[in-house]
């Protein structure tokens, strides 16, 4: 081991040095399925569609913190300004809602193609990354002109916590690696898992619980991370554990570590996500992501703006009192799943208003110095 993780962790990094380079071949189900929990864990993903949304745009923020995590996606240029990452982060929660949706197993389906079409994006950009030039990847993962300026703030509030390692953790520099991948699948559903009365989960059963992680057992399976690197394969109480020891020695020091590199990505996904879901600014998702995570933000507090810490407080109240009334949950499930669809379904006029909203946000932030 070349860097100190707790032991639950530590067979899990072992995949730092094997690529997630998945077959041609579309996989057959896992020899460990259990039929019924992964019903009932995709009945519950689509029980509670808007809150796991919420938890997918909240962990990209800390996923992106990882050392080596944003190369492969700033040298692919599909998510480093605020329009592309519109599109690509609409184009993966369509994913995800297909995998809750139909049957992951059929090639034919939408969650089969889908995953295929991940199997093979995985494979493209692995090798577009091994036939790149040093030269060539330096140049094309550098950012010019960042759209940063709290992480310092950010940096001030998490180094009041004791116990946090000083380095920030890496994914690894051997691209899509199993490590990584692993990390990455966690992201999807952790947050939820590990704190569901703060993302709308709160009449949860612990069942529940072990039937969603199950689902991204098989998820991840299918994608291409192997059984001894799959975080969820071993229940939900191994899977929490991991998680509680991937927060104190990773998730909180690398968001303390955060650079000008992660507030730029970070902001063009909040952006970029706002443009279908409207109550969603990077701001005010890193300020809740603050609360999730038991974490100080009394600096962030002091130089985010207020109508960033207005739409925090109303997606608190949201997720952790209203949600919880009769019709409620079903309405911001609704919700979710229109604006995403007029996103996907959306006509050139539309397309075309959206990019200029993205350009107007660079372009501003560029002008001023504080919002």
């Amino acid at each position: 081991m070349t860097v100190s993780l707790p032991k639950c962790l530590q067979p899990l990094y072992e995949g730092i040095n094997t690529q997630t380079y998945p077959e041609k071949d579309f996989p057959k189900p896992p020899p460990w399925l259990d039929p019924l929990l992964l019903t009932r864990g995709q009945n519950f993903a689509k029980e509670h569609f808007y809150a796991l949304a919420y938890c997918d745009i909240l962990s990209l923020i800390f996923l992106f913190s990882f050392k080596d995590s944003l190369d492969p996606l700033i040298f692919t240029g599909n998510s480093s300004c605020v329009f592309s990452a519109f599109n690509r982060y609409v184009s993966t929660a369509s994913r995800v809602v297909s995998w809750y949706e139909s049957d992951i197993f059929d090639p034919t389906s939408k969650a089969g193609k889908n995953l295929a079409s991940v199997r093979q994006m995985h494979r493209h950009v692995i090798d577009r990354l091994k036939n790149a030039q040093a030269k060539e990847f330096a140049e094309r993962t550098k950012i010019e002109r960042p759209m940063a300026r709290i992480a310092p703030f950010l940096k001030k509030d998490l180094d009041q916590m004791k116990g946090l390692d000083k380095q920030a953790h890496s994914v690894g520099t051997l691209p899509l690696n199993q490590w990584h991948s692993g990390i990455t699948q966690f992201a999807f559903i952790g947050m939820a898992v590990m704190y569901p009365e703060k993302l709308g989960i709160g009449s949860h059963t612990e069942a529940d619980l072990e039937a969603l992680v199950h689902l991204w057992a098989v998820l991840g399976y299918m994608i291409g991370i192997e059984d001894k690197y799959n975080w969820c394969i071993d229940g939900l109480q191994k899977f929490r554990e991991r998680g509680l020891a991937l927060r104190r020695s990773c998730i909180l020091p690398n968001l303390r570590n955060g650079d000008a590199s992660w507030e730029h990505m970070s902001r063009c996904m909040g952006r970029g996500t706002g443009l279908y879901m409207p109550s969603v600014t990077f701001e005010s998702l890193l300020l809740y992501l603050m609360f999730v995570l038991n974490a100080p933000m009394n600096n962030l507090w002091a130089v985010i703006s207020w109508r960033h810490k207005i739409l925090y407080c109303i997606s608190k109240i949201m997720l952790t009192i209203v949600i919880y009334l009769p019709g409620a949950k079903e309405f911001f499930n609704h919700l979710t799943r229109m604006g995403l669809k007029v996103a996907q379904n959306a006509n050139p006029d539309w397309l075309q208003r959206a990019k200029e909203k993205a350009m107007i946000y660079e372009e501003n932030f560029k002008r001023v110095k504080h919002d």
